[in-house]
């Protein structure tokens, strides 16, 4: 547990430093096609939840996935990873304050300290195991969570059923979500070799 600690330490000193040398002084050394495309992307992130119109929100997390898409430049920033960010950023954000983020009002977002938002980023930025390593067992479980319904539908109809995938998953409850989220834990620890 120590070991995790000094990780989440050392990697949230990395962000901070990522945000300082980028976000700061120096914006003009943007990747400006991947900014392009994350600009283009936060406003389609889960647009019928409110929280995720609000521009506290977008720019935090364009700046999240900015900063890891330079991080990591094997994979970088592809399409998608706003949708797997998102969910790591409303446990953090859920965790921080308190709040429900599927209830929680523009007026109480803009009253979160500017600190809080950087711990939000920080802890989505240093999620231990990445973005798309947890991706790939999230998805896994969303798929055997669909199974049954997917396997009667042609190619296109299991297309627009996961492009309206983000319309069920506001049917769910935080309880549906933590057991998603477990059964994708669960998967990782059973076939990535890691505990």
């Amino acid at each position: 547990m120590k070991r995790r600690k000094q990780a989440i330490e050392r990697k949230r000193k990395e962000y901070e430093s990522l945000l300082e040398n980028v976000f700061t002084d120096k914006q003009e050394t943007l990747d400006k096609v991947m900014w392009h495309q994350i600009s283009i992307d936060i406003p389609r992130t889960y647009p019928s939840i409110n929280y995720f119109r609000n521009q506290t929100v977008q720019n935090s997390l364009a700046r999240t996935l900015y900063c890891w898409a330079t991080r990591h430049p094997a994979s970088g920033y592809v399409q998608g990873i706003n949708d797997l960010a998102s969910v790591f950023y409303s446990v953090f954000l859920s965790r921080y304050t308190g709040f429900d983020v599927l209830s929680i009002s523009d007026e109480q977002i803009d009253n979160i300290d500017e600190k809080t938002i950087k711990e939000v980023e920080a802890d989505c930025y240093c999620e231990p195991d990445g973005f798309e390593e947890f991706h790939l067992y999230t998805c896994a479980a969303l798929l055997l969570k669909f199974g049954n319904v997917l396997e009667k539908m042609d190619f296109q109809d299991v297309l627009l059923f996961l492009q309206g995938l983000d319309r069920e998953l506001l049917a769910w409850s935080p309880v549906d979500v933590d057991l998603l989220l477990s059964e994708a834990y669960m998967y990782k620890c059973l076939y990535s070799g890691k505990v």
